[in-house]
């Protein structure tokens, strides 16, 4: 689990840009763990047990939303999981959180051509390294 901002960017730009792992994403959203391919996103990747959320569409803000016993259209994400989750991330700013996932589900997009074409490899490593600029944080090895 992450304890800072700095910590859950090293996460994922490692999982993602180092290792080169694919993008968490079904086709056609963005998932915390894709159970067809094991894919995780920006998010998923720091979960401990992400297949618990396999089901649930990765929207910080609709996660935000449960937590706090608001309704929100993916049904599938309770209150207790909302926020289970987002105890995961205390230590981080939510902001930061959200951008770092807006990084990954704008490449994961552009990689399957919804508009300006880019490969997931180029586009998150483009991506996460302007977020590290925005937020001063340091580009893991």
């Amino acid at each position: 689990m992450p304890n800072s901002n700095q910590e859950a960017f090293n996460n994922a730009y490692r999982h993602h840009v180092l290792a080169g792992r694919p993008p968490g994403y079904d086709g056609e959203n963005c998932r915390y763990y894709d159970q067809k391919t094991g894919a995780q996103c920006a998010i998923g990747c720091q979960l401990p047990d992400s297949k618990r959320f396999a089901n649930v569409h990765s929207s910080l803000s609709g996660v935000a939303s449960v937590a706090n016993y608001r309704e929100y259209a993916d049904s599938t994400l309770t209150v207790e999981l909302a926020k289970e989750l987002l105890a995961h991330f205390e230590g981080c700013d939510f902001d930061f959180l959200c951008n770092l996932q807006n990084s990954h589900d704008d490449a994961a997009a552009r990689s399957r051509g919804v508009y300006n074409f880019i490969p997931f490899e180029i586009g998150v490593k483009e991506g996460y390294e302007k977020l590290a600029a925005d937020w001063n944080l340091q580009i893991p090895v």
